[in-house]
Formats: structure tokens, sequence, C-alpha cells
């Protein structure tokens, strides 16, 4: 990953939502004073900038079926914005409106509440240009008084047809969503597990990774400085202490890291949910050419935010002080790093499953790299003396005539009396 944008001070009022809008490929910050700005990425400059909710907006969710953009707020909207940035539909919670989730399976929309979280779905009324206008499907938890959540849903996420919601109330829950397909309002909802204390404090943020294999994790971090990585079925798999909360969490497929912005860190903390195990010294972030020394300073600052979008394949965070960064992710780039001790000479590896590395230093080592089964970042280093890894070729015939092509008759003698002495 390499670090590619960086924009000093984006505005007055701190960032407290982001999102990625592809049909005009910019960026979307919501700001705790209601305003909120597109950004193009190419320019670092603002091409609109909308004042239309009255508080906090506290989340941004793309729609890409239907082209809608969503975004909620304290001040108790949901507003539907077209794809030249026109709200046609605002809907009145009567609420603050903390999260939401968009469930591409069920095309319907999910928005947490203070203790609740309700769901909002196709009216079949069109507002014009093909957009439809939403309308209450009654309340998720309806029937299901042990799911519900007791404070704040901060954080809503929908795969497949499975949403899983998360808040204040330490609890992790997930839901079926199958039950839905009837249509009917407040149809019950299958809880599928509930987690009463998935931390030891509030929950801040809910992520999903999917790995190339199949494999699907959930992850969460909290205000009790930890980061935990559970099955899609609510098994835990990691804890991982932090050294501080942990003000964003993303999953980078490309990488399959999830990255984490730790508060009063101005460096991500990157995380193999595999093993567990902290890779930050494993891959390296580049640094962007020809950064000013503005913008070098920037990225010195702790981060705030962090999300990942796919589209354009960066990391887009903002740090405490209101400036925007990304990293972006090339094929061309670096993904992992290992350590040596001393310069290395050669490089060479095998074709075959498992694929080994062979590396030959300048002070005479042979050493055997092979990745680690349990963490893909990582590898097993086995040394041998290149003279030991000469002599092992005198075992055979065949290898003591790839000797005598490579080092002559006389250094090949040398070396055979010297095994004699």
């Amino acid at each position: 990953m390499e670090r590619r944008l960086c924009i000093a001070a984006i505005s007055t009022s701190p960032l407290s939502a982001l999102s990625y809008h592809p049909i005009r490929r910019e960026i979307v910050s919501g700001h705790e004073d209601g305003c909120m700005k597109f950004w193009e990425l190419d320019a670092g400059s603002v091409s609109r900038q909308v004042q239309h909710h009255k508080g906090w907006v506290t989340d941004l969710v793309y729609w890409a079926d239907g082209k809608v953009l969503f975004s909620s707020s304290v001040d108790g909207t949901i507003t539907l914005w077209s794809s030249i940035l026109s709200p046609y539909q605002t809907i009145i919670v009567g609420c603050a409106v903390y999260s939401l989730g968009w469930s591409a399976h069920k095309c319907q929309l999910f928005a947490g509440l203070l203790g609740q979280t309700r769901i909002y779905s196709d009216s079949g009324k069109f507002a014009g240009n093909g957009l439809v206008l939403l309308h209450t499907k009654g309340s998720l938890m309806a029937g299901e008084q042990i799911a519900q959540h007791q404070d704040i849903t901060k954080c809503l996420l929908c795969s497949g047809n499975k949403i899983y919601s998360a808040g204040f109330d330490r609890k992790l829950i997930a839901y079926e969503l199958s039950s839905l397909s009837t249509g009917l309002p407040g149809a019950a909802i299958k809880t599928v597990f509930v987690k009463l204390n998935a931390h030891d404090a509030g929950i801040t943020s809910l992520q999903l990774a999917k790995d190339t294999d199949s494999s699907t994790w959930i992850t969460t971090g909290s205000f009790d400085k930890r980061v935990k990585v559970w099955t899609a079925d609510g098994q835990i798999i990691h804890s991982i202490l932090l050294n501080d909360v942990a003000n964003g969490v993303c999953y980078v497929p490309p990488l399959r890291a999830i990255w984490v912005a730790v508060n009063g860190s101005a460096n991500p903390l990157l995380i193999d949910p595999k093993s567990g195990d902290n890779i930050s010294d494993l891959v390296p972030l580049l640094e962007a050419k020809g950064l000013s020394k503005k913008s070098q300073a920037v990225w010195r600052k702790p981060l705030q935010f962090l999300k990942f979008f796919p589209e354009i394949n960066e990391v887009i965070g903002s740090t405490l002080q209101k400036d925007l960064i990304s990293w972006k992710y090339s094929r061309s780039n670096c993904v992992c790093m290992q350590r040596t001790n001393g310069h290395i000479e050669t490089l060479a590896y095998t074709k075959k499953v498992p694929v080994l590395l062979f590396s030959c230093s300048f002070d005479g080592v042979v050493a055997r790299w092979e990745r680690n089964q349990l963490n893909s970042f990582s590898f097993q280093k086995d040394v041998l003396l290149y003279r030991e890894a000469l002599v092992a070729h005198l075992d055979t015939e065949e290898g003591e005539s790839n000797l005598f092509d490579v080092l002559g008759g006389d250094l090949l003698e040398a070396l055979r009396q010297s095994t004699t002495r």
C-alpha cells in the first residue's frame, strides 16, 4: 500500500462519517455540524458541499443498484440522495439515527436507533427517474425482547440474508432475514446468536472480513482497547489487546489484513485475521513521492477513521485534526517484507507448492524460507552455511558433477580435501 492522498484541514467541524460515491467517483464526508462534502480524489478538492442535516451526520451508505446515497443524522432524519445530489426523500424517524445498513439481498434499509433498529423497504411508489420511495416496515426487534439493545445501536452490518448489530451496551447480535421475504410489517425475525458481553465496554466498530478461501470473519472494536475476531456464527477466534481505544477498524481484502486506527497513533495497526498476529512490521506502507513538508506533517497526526473502498482499492482515513488521507493498493507494490541481518546477494524460489524461497547473503549464509501456515505474512527461516551446502552435494554423483560445472576442478578438489581433514 502506498500513501497517496493528503488533504489538510478539510473542515472546521470534525469528520463523523465516510463513504464513496462510485457514480461521481468521489469520497463523501459527513461532519458533526451536519455538512456533507464531496471530494475529487485526484484533485484533492471539494466539488460540492451540502448543508442539509441539522445535526451530526452519523452514517453514509451507498446503494449501487439504485444509485442512491443514504445519510443519517442525530436530527432524527434519513435522507435519500440521487446521483445529482438532490434529496428526493427525507424519512422522519423522530429520534436520533446512529447507524445505517443496506441489505442488497433484501433491498431494505436498516436504521440503528437507541434500543432498537427499524427497517425501511420499497413502498412500490416512485419518486421519478426510477427512484423508489421507502416506507417503515416495523421494528426489527418485534417479538425478540431478549435481543434488544439497551443503548445506542452504533453498528449495523448486512451480509447475505443476515444482519449483525452492535452497540454501546456491549452486545453483538445476529439476525436471520429470510423471514422478511413475506413483506408483511412487523414480521418476526429469527435471532441467530446474542453475545451479551462481547466486549467489556461499548462497541464502536463492526466489519466483515472475507478471504479468498471462503473464510468469513466478523471484527469488532471497542472502548475496552480490544479488537476481536469472530466466526460468522459468533464464536470468538482472537482477542487483541491494544495500547489505546480503537478509533476505527476496516478489513483490506487485497492484503487480507485488518487495519486498526489506535487512538494517539499516526500509523495503522495491521492484524492478520487468521493468526491474530500483529503484522505491521511485515507489511510496508510506502511513502508517496514528492510530498511537501506540510503533507509529511499530516501523516504524523493521530488517526481517527479508516474505511476501505473496493471500487478504488483505497483505504481512506482521517486524522483527529480534520485531515483526509488515503493509501492506494497496487499489484506492483510490495505486500510483505522479511528482515535479514545482512545484505542479500541472490534470490531463488521453487515453482511447486509449497513455494520455498532461498537467499544467499554476502557472508556466505544460505537461508531457506517457508511461509507460515497460520500466518501468511511470516516465514520460517532455516540457515545453512555456504560451505556446508556445497559439501552436502558431494554425497551424490549428480551433485558432484554440478559442483564441478560451477566451481571447476581445482576448487572442487580443495573442497573435497577440506572435508577429509
